[in-house]
């Protein structure tokens, strides 16, 4: 053999294995990096079909309630039945509602359809069971005989009392084709979104016709582990047999149920598999050339695909760089850079479009709430005028109602506060004046303002502060702080007395201290870092709130440069400790 022959072949060799390693990693790391994307792909629109879905439901509950709390020939008991048929049946067709029901004690005492379609019309048993609603979830989602699908709301009282009525019932119909789930370009030609309920039967219509032998209910692998309370993705067959990447969101909220995201595998797949049989080809090609145009495709080749391969690996790692643009090489592997930026891109715009949705929302909940306090105070000027009888006098029923009607606005009132206050710390615009604070002075004044309040609640107040106690921080801030963790005290503590102790310490970021110990029911364990979420009451409470005071105390804490602690044992009381720089 002569030595061209052999350099021939030992070229021939290195730029056909050179070119069968590169292109076998780059093809392991483009079909790891494009399967990867698209598990997050699913992951988050199944992610964002749950989140819109509790946001439905909860605007749905705030709007029964809301109906019941200005609707008094609802809740007074006796009923106003006819008055409340007529508001009821309003409201019903204003939410377009298929039935809704006012429930008393466990019995519906008033019952209103609006349904006129046939199959809606012969739905068995509307509102005859009352559903019972576990702690936390928002509906009950079920299907009758017929495959119809609905769920029910249960709105409750705002002001509850053995005079009242429990609570609302509304009804709504699951249409099959819900545009919530509607599958969207980011699934792919071939891809679908669907809710299914607590059994893994789909309330929403299904792209393809399931097994022939499926009983109704789905049991593919990623339905079953998401019936078990878990979310995530993964890789596997569907309902219909076939390859699927699926994304799935459990659904406590509606007593169990999951949302699921479907990708069909070989769609996500074909331009890595494209690449693959291309790179098959060109193997032949190259085994029939001459040296030159080895090493001149080696040169095309084994550049731009060590590229990608580093592209491709950064993303399998979740990084969210999109991969380059590659503008030299064969057509497979400029089409495999434009396909694997296209994906990582396609995750990127979704994860911006979200957070500027969620910016877009605070910032539209910050103006609709500045924009409902101001007619809300003059509601308030007005009842209190009625009240102190300027325009002359009230009977004794039309005095209680404007009572109610001042208690519940007067609630309504401190929940805007709460949430403006709250949205502006979020922003950051929460303003802090720092100066010289006598903490021992400022309590004073804190147990003097609440004295009133103590004593309706024949609640003794206790101070045990050193004169020498002092802090550099913002004595507004602080005041706010206190008087909110000492007006819980007296509230949940009562009649029990409530103590403020304030130390300077002597070691430590943190110089001052501030103890407000009660001695009332205590927290249990699990519920100490609850409290501190926004509109979180704890369940079995008496007492009524905005479910805000102690998120926002422990924000303006954190601002200040301090930390809110809680230290509870149930029945033994309960310690709140604010620390400041």
């Amino acid at each position: 053999m002569t030595l061209r022959a052999r350099l021939i072949l030992v070229f021939l060799t290195l730029t056909l294995g050179t070119t069968a390693l590169v292109g076998t990693l780059a093809y392991s790391a483009a079909q790891r990096g494009v399967r990867d994307t698209a598990l997050r792909v699913v992951s988050i629109i199944a992610h964002d079909r749950h989140t819109a879905l509790v946001q439905r439901l909860n605007r749905q509950l705030r709007r029964g309630t809301r109906f019941m709390a200005q609707t008094p020939a609802c809740t007074r008991i006796p009923l106003d039945r006819a008055a409340c048929d007529r508001a009821v049946h309003a409201f019903a067709v204003e939410e377009q509602l298929i039935a809704a029901a006012v429930v008393d004690s466990g019995r519906v005492v008033v019952r209103v359809t609006t349904a006129t379609n046939d199959a809606i019309v012969g739905h068995p048993a509307l509102l005859e069971v009352i559903p019972l609603l576990q702690p936390g979830q928002l509906a009950r989602f079920a299907l009758d005989a017929a495959n119809f699908a609905y769920y029910d709301v249960a709105a409750p009282v705002p002001v509850r009392g053995e005079d009242r009525a429990d609570l609302l019932l509304l009804r709504y119909a699951l249409p099959p084709d819900e545009p919530l789930f509607s599958a969207g370009i980011d699934l792919g030609v071939a891809g679908e979104t669907f809710l299914a309920d607590a059994a893994g039967h789909p309330l929403t219509r299904l792209r393809f016709p399931m097994t022939v032998d499926s009983a109704g209910a789905i049991t593919a692998a990623p339905m079953r582990d998401c019936l078990r309370g878990r979310s995530g993705e993964a890789v596997g067959n569907d309902y219909r047999d076939a390859r699927i990447i699926h994304g799935y969101e459990y659904v406590p909220e509606i007593g169990g149920g999951c949302v699921m995201a479907h990708m069909d595998q070989d769609e996500a797949e074909r331009p890595v598999t494209a690449i693959r049989e291309r790179l098959a080809a060109l193997g032949v090609v190259l085994a029939l050339c001459a040296i030159v145009v080895s090493i001149v495709l080696a040169r095309q080749i084994a550049g731009p695909l060590t590229a990608l391969v580093e592209s491709a690996d950064a993303v399998a790692r979740g990084e969210r760089d999109v991969v380059p643009a590659v503008d030299d090489g064969v057509p497979e592997v400029r089409t495999l850079a434009r396909a694997l930026g296209s994906m990582t891109a396609a995750v990127q715009r979704r994860t911006e479009e979200r957070e500027a949705a969620l910016a877009s929302r605070a910032r539209f909940y910050h103006a609709m709430n500045h924009e409902l306090r101001t007619p809300l105070n003059a509601i308030v000027g007005y009842l209190d005028l009625l009240l102190a009888g300027i325009f002359g006098p009230l009977p004794a029923p039309a005095h209680d109602a404007l009572v109610r009607s001042q208690r519940a606005t007067n609630h309504l009132r401190e929940l805007i506060n709460d949430v403006l206050d709250l949205a502006k710390i979020e922003a950051g615009k929460i303003e802090i004046h720092r100066t010289r604070v006598d903490v021992g002075a400022l309590m004073e004044d804190v147990l003097a303002t609440l004295q009133p309040v103590a004593a309706a609640s024949a609640v003794s107040l206790h101070l045990h502060c050193p004169a020498a106690v002092l802090a550099d921080s913002d004595t507004r801030l602080v005041r706010q702080i206190v008087l909110n963790l000492v007006s819980n005290a007296i509230k949940f503590g009562a009649p029990n007395p409530v103590t403020v102790d304030c130390r300077a310490l002597e070691s430590g970021p943190m110089r001052v201290a501030i103890d407000v110990t009660d001695e009332g029911p205590g927290i249990a364990p699990e519920d100490q870092e609850r409290i501190f979420e926004e509109y979180v009451q704890l369940q079995g409470g008496k007492h009524t709130g905005t479910g805000l005071g102690l998120a926002i105390s422990r924000r303006l804490a954190h601002a200040l440069g301090g930390m809110l602690e809680v230290d509870s044992t149930p029945g033994r009381g309960t310690v709140f400790r604010l620390l400041l720089p």
